[in-house]
């Protein structure tokens, strides 16, 4: 039950995350409140700061602009009176304006809205407005006060400043356009600052006080709690506004400015001091205590910039968090206590279902799809219920194809069983598979399902890759390499699916088209599945599974295609060797293609016949391509005989008739008979004599060579003491003058140089067994264990003696094992071939063809047990072959009644298998392959009764 302790763990660690969640987000939220309050409150700040700032710019641009600004001197100012006293009424932080001469003069207004500053200037109870008049020179100063009407109260002489002791007076004139000044205390004894601008001609500048008196107070009232703190500063941090303190009137001597230092705000000065880099609110540490702070660049114009701080404590801004805190546990709790139970019961519920479902994916992992389908009252469970069925479906439906794609290894059979399992799979109503011709121009039509084709006026055709026509589902599949899904109406279907409206007459038609493409990427054909529309069309999900098993069909239909690629190749590299072989010489003839036709002629009469031992001998077709290859392969290792042993016509021949270069010996005895004689006559011998001894010496010369080229013939056996003749002529002796080896091949040189060479003039025999005629065996390995046949000395002697005393025929011994040899070589060369196991008895067939059933036969002298009916018909095709073959130089073809009697012989001898020999002659397979390779002149009656008592 681990969900269910999963599940309780969860709610229960739920609840316990929201109640942490809900106070941090609370706690939070209120800081992004304080923050944003922060925010606005600043904002509001300055656009109060900013709102009474502007309208001062532009009063001081106004006045400075006027086009008698400077006329008049300090008394000419009093015509703006009206208009200076309505700004000062209109504009709160207006404290006072000011016009300053180049030669001293000064005119200064302001108002008296304080009790304060009626004091500090004795003016009349009645007085609004104060205005000093300076004069240049000894004219004097006066002040004068006046009521809200502008009505002259009072005016008095009295010393006054100059505009030359104010600061503004010379930054205006020394600058263009508008200029503020840095904080400072007022005449009016405000915290403020001097706006001023010379006016075009230089010769006056127009100046006005701006009092933050009221900015305070907006401070005061803008604080997010009791102890919340706000600072207006400049850049050096001296205050200009704060929310704690009353120093904006002062009587008595000038104060200085106060700073977040002596006004004893520690938290602002930390907020202040990180004002430049911070952005947005942050929480700082003073005293013990969290504060949320927040400092603002106000940017004000013509002046240095001011910074707006304020700070807030979190024990006051989150006082109502920690109830909240509480309220959400003592929820919490009581919501745990109702919905433990019930997660407890949902989770057993669903913890059943889904062991349900692991054993369903362990019995697919297992690949056992006989699971039953899960439900649940969850949806998302009964969901992952419904996609596991589908997914078992699936896999078994993939895995069924893939089973039988393996399986299959005929071509035909193979696209059959392709389309019936896909249309199947994708509940399709037909389909069809077409395959690329190998020009890659067209796709032929090469297999059906649930189509027809009997309802059809003529064979489907096959579609044109290249032609023009737009919006045909096959074409479009391989030239956009992608599944192509649609409808195609009852009517006007693409060229090349007018099947379809004999499938579905007068019905839309849904279909999926599917490219198959192999490895390279190329496309070998399009699947094609179609469905009545009338119904639902393809889902997503056939789509994708018919897309997905695409490329496992388009690799097995490349496989095959390339397996027959390749058996075709492997069957024109045999046929091509067999051709070579039976080229190489023209004794052998056409030996190595007919002795397969003869053997797959005998193998079918075999397979064919209903009665009799081959009533239940059967050859599959793994079988029948086995017997194919050992057929044609027969003789392969022909390929290592000697041409010139195979075609040897006498005894002496091997590349030339050394009989030739015996003559020239015999020759060269006669011309010595001849100058003996001469040399005797001219010596004064006795000439009769003489002659005499040379007639006798010639006729015998002449006899002994003729007795030599009667036994170099070899057409019979040699007669009774022939090798003795032979070994007399040859002690005869003769002189060679020249060195024996110039001229001559490195490999004969080699064999020569085994003996000391002879001392010039050399006597040597007339037929010689010279140690150079003997050549040793080519170093190629031990032979097979199973070969039983025993290599001689040498792997050739041509000792000219060696040869002539051949006793039967042509061949030495050792020429003889060459030709022997070539069924050894054969077995060697096939064994050493990578055969798949269904043709792994192909070196015994092909390797036994000379094999006895008595055991006699070689190269491994196997007997009938040892011999598996296939090598028995091979041994009779190949003997009845050379009987009857009628393109062989050396000899005629023997008429097909002699050639069955001789078979009958080695039958008789237990050579050749009796039951095929007999079923041989009585399915008349003699006779065909007679009407087929024979002369006519060579087919003759055949008494198969009688051929068959002989046997």
């Amino acid at each position: 039950m681990y969900i269910g302790v999963l599940f309780t763990a969860l709610v229960l660690s739920t609840g316990a995350l929201i109640a942490a969640v809900d106070y941090v987000n609370a706690r939070r939220m209120v800081l992004d409140v304080i923050s944003t309050l922060f925010e606005s409150s600043a904002r509001e700040a300055l656009a109060e700061l900013r709102a009474s700032h502007e309208p001062i710019r532009t009063l001081v641009v106004q006045l400075a602009q006027r086009p008698n600004a400077s006329s008049g001197g300090p008394h000419g100012q009093l015509s703006s009176l009206p208009v200076i006293r309505r700004a000062l009424d209109l504009t709160p932080m207006l404290s006072a304006i000011y016009v300053g001469f180049a030669d001293g003069g000064m005119f200064y207004i302001r108002r008296l809205d304080f009790k304060a500053a009626l004091r500090n200037e004795d003016a009349p109870a009645q007085a609004a407005y104060m205005v000093q008049l300076s004069e240049p020179g000894p004219r004097g100063n006066t002040v004068s006060f006046y009521d809200e009407e502008m009505v002259l109260l009072s005016t008095r002489s009295e010393e006054l400043h100059r505009p030359h002791d104010m600061t503004w007076f010379h930054a205006a004139r020394e600058r263009s356009g508008l200029i503020r000044t840095p904080a400072f205390m007022l005449p009016s004894r405000d915290i403020g600052f001097a706006i001023a601008q010379a006016t075009p001609d230089g010769k006056a500048v127009i100046g006005a006080d701006l009092a933050l008196k009221d900015l305070s107070a907006s401070l005061s009232r803008q604080r997010a709690s009791p102890s919340a703190q706000l600072a207006l500063t400049d850049l050096s941090g001296q205050v200009l506004a704060a929310s704690h303190g009353a120093w904006g009137i002062a009587e008595g001597e000038q104060v200085q400015l106060p700073t977040l230092h002596t006004l004893e705000m520690p938290i602002l000065v930390k907020a202040f001091s990180g004002a430049a880099s911070a952005k947005g609110a942050r929480t700082l540490s003073s005293d013990g205590r969290d504060w949320e702070t927040l400092a603002v660049t106000a940017q004000l114009a013509d002046g240095e910039p001011l910074y707006l701080v304020m700070a807030a404590p979190h024990d006051e801004l989150l006082a109502g968090v920690g109830t909240l805190r509480l309220y959400a546990i003592a929820s919490i709790l009581a919501v745990l206590l109702i919905a433990i139970p019930i997660t407890w019961w949902i989770a057993h519920r669903i913890s059943h279902d889904l062991r349900n479902l692991a054993s369903d994916a362990l019995a697919i992992r297992h690949f056992r799809f006989d699971g039953e389908d899960v439900h649940s009252f969850v949806l998302e469970v009964d969901d992952l219920a419904e996609a596991m069925a589908g997914m078992r479906s699936t896999v078994r439906q993939f895995l069924d194809i893939a089973s039988q794609l393996s399986a299959e290894r005929h071509f035909k059979s193979l696209l059959d069983g392709l389309i019936i399992q896909t249309v199947a799979a994708a509940h399709a109503d037909a389909g069809a598979v077409y395959l690329m011709d190998d020009q890659g121009k067209e796709l032929l039509p090469a297999a059906w399902q649930n189509v027809n084709l009997d309802r059809l006026l003529t064979e489907p055709p096959a579609v044109a890759i290249d032609d023009g026509e737009s919006d045909h589902p096959l074409r479009d599949a391989c030239r956009e390499k992608n599944m192509v899904i649609g409808q195609l109406a009852a009517v006007g279907m693409p060229a090349g699916l007018g099947w379809l409206a004999a499938r579905f007459p007068g019905q839309t038609v849904s279909f999926l088209a599917v490219p198959l493409s192999n490895r390279e990427n190329k496309t070998i054909g399009v699947l094609f599945l179609a469905k009545s529309a009338v119904e639902a069309g393809f889902s997503s999900e056939q789509a994708a599974f018919v897309n997905a098993l695409s490329g496992t069909l388009a690799v097995a239909i490349d496989n095959q295609r390339l397996m027959r690629a390749q058996k075709a190749l492997l069957d024109a590299v045999i046929r091509v060797v067999a051709g070579a072989i039976d080229a190489k010489s023209p004794y052998t003839g056409g030996h190595c293609q007919r002795v397969p036709e003869l053997t797959l002629m005998l193998a079918e009469a075999a397979c064919q016949s209903n009665n009799g031992p081959f009533r239940d001998f059967k050859l599959d077709e793994d079988e029948w391509e086995t017997l194919t290859i050992a057929a044609w392969l027969h003789d392969c290792g022909k390929l290592t005989t000697p041409e010139y042993v195979v075609d040897k016509a006498t005894k002496l021949e091997t590349l030339s008739d050394r009989i030739h270069e015996i003559r020239t010996r015999f020759e060269v005895l006669k011309r010595d008979a001849e100058i003996a004689y001469w040399r005797g006559v001219a010596r004064g011998g006795d000439e009769a004599a003489l002659g005499a001894v040379r007639r006798t010496e010639l006729a015998a010369l002449d006899d002994d060579f003729a007795f030599v080229a009667t036994c170099n013939i070899g057409g019979e056996a040699l007669a009774d003491g022939a090798e003795e003749r032979l070994r007399q002529i040859a002690t005869r002796t003769w002189q060679r003058t020249l060195d024996d080896r110039l001229g001559i091949s490195q490999i004969e040189k080699r064999r020569k140089e085994r003996l000391p060479a002879s001392a010039l003039p050399a006597v040597e025999f007339l037929i010689a067994d010279r140690d150079d005629h003997r050549i040793d065996h080519q170093a190629a390995g031990p032979l097979p264990a199973d070969i039983k046949v025993t290599a001689p000395t040498y792997r050739l002697d041509l000792g000219e003696l060696h040869c002539l005393s051949v006793t039967r025929g042509t061949l030495t011994a050792e020429e003889r094992f060459l030709i022997n040899n070539h069924i050894v070589q054969t077995i060697i060369m096939l064994r050493g071939l990578p055969f798949p196991d269904y043709l792994k008895d192909v070196p015994d067939i092909a390797g036994n063809h000379h094999e006895h059933l008595d055991g006699t036969g070689y190269p491994r002298g196997l007997e009938a047990a040892a011999m598996i009916p296939q090598a028995r018909m091979m041994a009779i095709a190949d003997i009845f072959e050379a009987l009857t073959a009628s393109d062989r130089p050396y000899k005629l073809g023997k008429p097909l009644s002699e050639a069955v009697t001789l078979l009958a012989g080695y039958v008789r001898m237990g050579h050749l298998d009796r039951d095929l020999f007999e079923l041989f002659l009585r399915e008349g397979v003699h006779l065909r392959f007679a009407q087929r390779f024979l002369d006519a002149r060579q087919i003759d009656e055949v008494d198969i009764e009688a051929v068959l008592k002989q046997a």
